[in-house]
């Protein structure tokens, strides 16, 4: 149930860096009660010691970590092809 709540926020994180803080903020507020539901918290626990204890990063930070990884991906030949071919028929 993790893995699908948390694919959510990961999903076109591309079109999720130029965010205002504001949208990021809600985004936020989803992945914090993933968080509480994950491990059973109540929800006036700090939801800070939870986000560490599980290991997870705040949005900003998740949005940053997938990018590169896609980047890394692309550049060291691990990515599906659709992500490192170029399409020259855009130019023509």
């Amino acid at each position: 149930m993790v893995a699908f709540i948390l694919s959510k926020p990961d999903y076109c994180n591309v079109v999720l860096t130029r965010l205002p803080k504001y949208d990021l903020d809600r985004l936020q507020s989803v992945i914090n009660a993933a968080a509480r539901l994950t491990t059973g918290a109540r929800i006036y626990d700090h939801v800070m010691l939870l986000l560490k204890d599980l290991c997870w990063l705040h949005v900003p930070e998740r949005i940053t970590y997938k990018l590169c990884v896609l980047v890394y991906n692309c550049l060291h030949g691990s990515a599906p092809r659709y992500q490192t071919t170029r399409s020259h028929s855009a130019c023509r």
